[in-house]
């Protein structure tokens, strides 16, 4: 189905309604109002049209609506990867300032990922610059990957990072010098999840949807390794763990290995090098060797 199609048949649902509240846009805030259900059992819903109701009775919010398309309808949006518009204007969802979902039945819950799938995740907007392309993806990303280090370095060279490494060495030893650790703690452990959000910001605006697949242990494991392998005591240490983790692996590209080989061929080496570097230099490429002790 393509945009015309699907925007002539919201007109013609439109148009057997009454009591629909159609409002420009301007400067007010933009609620796209979703049941994750088909058109008939949304409109059922007294809570969701509730909800609409009251949104709109709002001068400076407008509410339209969307709804779980029929499946032939649905396939052929997934085919064509079109975008999904909302009913009273025609308005592509991804262009809205808020989502919201009414959720009626446990069984839509899952339809809540199809319409985030149909509706996208819009480019990132830089100084009224969209970012559309690999290119400037990288360039956006180095820009961030800049300032994430240069936050960072200076956070460490703070008397806040002279605490922070004073906790790490010895907890017991800050404590009695009156380091509140547990609040220390908490402070770095917010800084360090608002930058990894960052991070997983761009990646979402980047493949324009996200689901919980995406996020899985291993992941989680694998982040972790970058960061031991390259040492947890310098702040390059992420960095030249990523780009041996990351670019060593990808050289097999270049060889002759069938696909069938050269993922577990990855899997296989990552083990290696950390097994490796956990009998040789467990505290990382750019870490501190430690005296041994007697």
């Amino acid at each position: 189905m393509n945009s015309w199609a699907q925007r002539e048949r919201a007109r013609q649902t439109l148009a057997k309604e009454v009591g629909y509240s159609v409002k420009s846009h301007g400067d007010r805030l933009r609620v796209a109002l979703a049941f994750p259900n088909t058109y008939w059992v949304g409109m059922s819903n007294l809570g969701f049209q509730t909800v609409y109701r009251l949104l709109n009775a709002e001068h400076d919010v407008v509410c339209e609506r969307f709804f779980l398309p029929p499946k032939q309808e649905l396939a052929e949006l997934i085919a064509t990867r079109a975008p999904l518009v909302t009913l009273e204007s025609q308005t592509p969802v991804g262009d809205f300032d808020v989502v919201a979902f009414s959720v009626s039945f446990e069984w839509d819950y899952a339809n809540v990922l199809t319409l985030l799938r149909l509706a996208g995740i819009p480019r990132p907007r830089v100084f009224g610059l969209v970012i559309d392309n690999p290119f400037k993806y990288v360039v956006l990303s180095l820009a961030l990957a800049a300032l994430t280090y240069a936050v960072c370095r200076r956070l460490t060279g703070s008397a806040f990072g002279r605490t922070l490494r004073a906790v790490r060495e010895d907890e017991i030893a800050a404590q009695a010098l009156g380091k509140n650790v547990v609040l220390v703690k908490i402070v770095i452990t917010t800084i360090s999840s608002a930058l990894g959000a960052l991070g997983g910001s761009l990646y979402a605006h980047y493949i324009t949807y996200i689901n919980p697949s995406s996020f899985t242990l291993e992941e989680s494991i694998f982040i972790a390794s970058l960061v031991i392998l390259g040492g947890t005591e310098r702040l390059a240490g992420p960095v030249v763990g990523a780009f041996i983790l990351l670019a060593v692996p990808e050289a097999l590209k270049f060889l002759a290995i069938p696909d069938t080989v050269a993922a577990p061929m990855r899997q296989i080496l990552y083990g290696t090098l950390l097994i490796l570097f956990m009998f040789v230099r467990p505290e990382g490429i750019l870490g501190r060797a430690r005296a041994k002790s007697a």
